[in-house]
């Protein structure tokens, strides 16, 4: 293919980007390529714009017969897309296939991934799918299901959690105790121990209530 079909065939291809109003003037520009280069065949020009043969012959059949009405392949702009879209991921330079994953939301990429076959990023995907689609309704089912499930793992846990609450708490009465006996608190570090204490005062009075011991 010499460089005046090159060209032509590249103008072609920007007609085509433009939509279906251009097909005429793009199937000016192949007639224009096979002018140029004789030897150039519909295969090498339906490689060109990731098509066959026969989308050629079509087109070009359609422009020299003078017909205005709706172009052949008028509508099948999906089919137009995905063949772009495998030149691209075929032909492109992985730099530029880079650049275009990182434009990407995360969400996407992690689909386009998915796609290609990776195990992780399908899982993420199925995942994904299946939380946007549950309902409110499910979504508490579910939630008080594993609610209902991690029960007897904190009732089990609970009582180490109990001194280690204990032993934080000694630790602090034994701190409290060195400060007064050396004079260190002043009013401002009282507070705020104070506060501390009321919070979990608070706390202890719901925990009281809750397996009934009375408030003497």
């Amino acid at each position: 293919m010499n460089n005046e079909a090159v060209r032509h065939l590249t103008l072609a291809r920007g007609f085509l980007d433009k939509g279906e109003s251009f097909y005429h003037k793009a199937a000016e520009e192949i007639v224009a390529a096979q002018q140029a280069d004789p030897s150039l065949t519909n295969v090498e020009i339906g490689e060109w714009f990731g098509r066959g043969r026969d989308w050629v012959r079509t087109l070009v059949t359609w422009h020299t017969s003078g017909d205005r009405d709706r172009a052949p392949f008028a509508g099948k702009s999906e089919v137009k897309d995905t063949s772009k879209t495998r030149v691209l991921l075929r032909e492109a330079p992985m730099e530029q296939v880079e650049r275009i994953l990182d434009e990407l939301p995360p969400e996407r990429v992690q689909q386009i991934a998915a796609a290609a076959g990776h195990s992780y990023h399908r899982a993420r995907v199925e995942y994904d799918e299946s939380e946007r689609n549950m309902t409110p309704a499910q979504r508490s089912q579910r939630e008080a299901e594993v609610d209902e499930m991690l029960k007897p793992v904190r009732q089990a846990t609970a009582g180490f959690a109990t001194l280690g609450i204990i032993g934080h708490l000694e630790q602090a009465h034994e701190e409290i105790h060195e400060l007064v006996a050396d004079g260190s608190l002043t009013k401002k570090l009282v507070r705020q121990i104070d506060r501390a204490l009321q919070t979990i005062e608070a706390e202890m009075q719901v925990a009281r209530g809750l397996v009934g011991i009375e408030e003497e």
